[in-house]
C-alpha cells in the first residue's frame, strides 16, 4: 500500500502552494526551508522500500522518489524579486500582504506555566530553578527579535501600498503585534514571580532579586507607554505626533523615501510609533537577558567556590527600629510611597521658618530622616 508521508512540508500554518512559494523566497523564512530539506532526505531514507508516496493533498506519487514533493528552486528573475519588493506588481504585494495576515491570524497563543511544571520547578534544586530563570530570559528576547522582525517584515508591505489608503489591516496588525508582545513579557514576569514567591529555601539571593527587580521597573515604565499610546488612539485616532511622513536627513531636508506624498497620513504615523514601542520591548527583553545571566553568573561562581550568601541579607529586606530596609525604600520610590504633609510644611513657613529684613540670614532647615527628601524638595520649590 503507498505510504502516507504528512506535514512533509514542515511549516504547519502553511498551504503546499505557499511552501512552493516559500522556495522562491515569498513565504517561509530560510531556517524553515533547511528543516525541509532535512526532513526530506529523512524521510528518503525512511521511504526506500515503499513503493508510492501520497502527500498531505492527496496526491499519489509512484515509487520513492521525494523530489517532485520539495519546493522547487528559486530562478534569478525570483532572486532578484525578492530582493526587491517594490518591482513586484501590486496585485502580488496584495497576495503576500494575505498571506502574511493570515499566518499572523493563525500564529498560536502564548504558553502558560502550568501547574506540573510550576511544581517541578519549585522543587527542582536551587541551580537548576537559576538556570531556568536565565534561559527563560534568553528565549523571551529571541523570541521577541523574531517576532519584531516578521512584524516590521509585515508592516514593511503597508509602505509598498501606500497609494491604496482602502488597506487599512494596519490598525489590526498594529494592536494585534502589541498585545502578543505584552502577552510574551508579562507572562515571563508572572513566571518569575511566582517562582520567586515560593522560594523557601532561600534560592533567590538579594543579589539576584535585585536585577529581577530592575526588570520589573523598567517593564513598569514601558507598560506605561504602550497606556498611553493606547489612550491616544482612542482619543485622537492617532498613537503619536508625527506630522511629516518623509524622514528628515543629516542636513535637516526632507528625504525622498518611500516616495509621494501618502493618501492618508495616520496609518504612516501609527505604524511608525507602533513599530518604536515594539523596538523598545525588544530591546528591554536584551536588556533583561543580559541582567539575568550576569547575575546568574555571580551566584553560580559563589555556589561552586563554596561561600554562603550574604548574613546581612535580610536586611534588604526587613525594616526595624525605625530604619527603612533598601528593598522598601525602591519600593516608595517608583510607586510613590513617600507622604506629604503640605499642611505641616505651609504652617512651619507661616509661624517657624519666617524670613528675616533686609540683609538677614534666611532661615535654613535640616531635615533628618527624610526619606525620598519630598518635605526638602517642595520647600526648595517655594523659594
Amino acid at each position: 500500500p503507498p505510504l502516507s508521508v504528512p506535514n512533509l512540508a514542515l511549516c504547519r500554518r502553511s498551504s503546499p502552494s505557499a511552501l512552493r512559494r516559500a522556495g522562491r523566497g515569498m513565504a517561509c523564512r530560510h531556517a524553515d526551508a533547511l528543516r525541509i530539506m532535512r526532513l526530506l532526505r529523512l524521510a528518503a531514507a525512511l521511504c526506500a522500500g515503499a513503493r508510492g508516496l501520497v502527500d498531505e493533498s492527496g496526491r499519489y506519487r509512484m515509487g520513492s522518489d521525494l523530489s517532485s514533493l520539495a519546493p522547487p528552486e528559486p530562478s534569478d528573475e525570483d532572486k532578484s524579486a525578492a530582493m526587491d519588493l517594490s518591482k513586484q506588481p501590486v496585485e502580488k504585494l496584495f497576495q503576500l500582504l494575505s498571506h502574511e495576515l493570515i499566518r499572523e491570524e493563525r500564529r498560536p497563543g502564548e504558553p502558560r506555566l502550568r501547574i506540573r511544571e510550576f511544581q517541578q520547578l519549585v522543587e527542582s534544586p536551587c541551580p537548576e530553578r537559576i538556570a531556568d530563570m536565565t534561559q527563560q530570559a534568553a528565549a523571551l528576547f529571541e523570541e521577541l527579535r523574531w517576532y519584531h522582525l516578521n512584524i516590521t517584515s509585515t508592516a514593511g508591505l503597508y509602505w509598498l501600498l501606500h497609494a491604496h489608503p482602502e488597506e487599512h489591516s494596519w490598525a489590526w496588525v498594529i494592536g494585534n503585534s502589541h498585545e502578543r508582545i505584552l502577552r510574551k513579557i508579562s507572562q515571563h514576569m508572572s513566571r518569575l514571580a511566582s517562582v520567586a514567591l515560593d522560594d523557601r529555601e532561600g534560592c533567590l539571593t538579594p543579589n539576584f532579586r535585585t536585577s529581577l527587580m530592575s526588570s520589573a521597573s523598567t517593564w513598569r515604565r514601558l507598560a506605561g507607554d504602550h497606556i498611553a499610546l493606547l489612550w491616544n488612539g482612542i482619543a485622537f485616532g492617532l498613537l503619536g505626533d508625527v506630522t511629516s511622513w518623509r524622514d528628515i536627513d543629516e542636513d535637516g531636508e526632507t528625504s525622498n523615501a518611500p516616495g509621494g506624498p501618502p493618501p492618508n497620513v495616520s496609518w504612516s504615523e501609527n505604524l511608525i510609533f507602533g513599530n518604536m514601542w515594539a523596538s523598545s520591548a525588544q530591546k528591554f527583553a536584551e536588556y533583561h537577558a543580559k541582567e539575568v545571566s550576569q547575575a546568574a553568573y555571580s551566584e553560580f561562581a559563589r555556589m561552586q567556590a563554596g561561600m554562603p550568601p550574604d548574613p546581612a541579607a535580610e536586611k534588604w529586606q526587613r525594616s526595624e527600629a525605625g530604619v527603612v530596609s533598601s528593598f522598601e525604600f525602591l519600593r516608595r520610590q517608583l510607586y510613590g510611597g513617600w507622604p506629604l504633609d503640605k499642611g505641616l510644611l505651609r504652617g512651619l513657613m507661616r509661624h517657624v521658618l519666617q524670613p528675616g529684613y533686609g540683609e538677614s540670614t534666611p532661615p535654613t532647615l535640616a531635615d533628618f530622616g527624610a526619606g525620598g527628601g519630598r518635605y526638602s524638595a517642595w520647600l526648595n520649590e517655594t523659594g
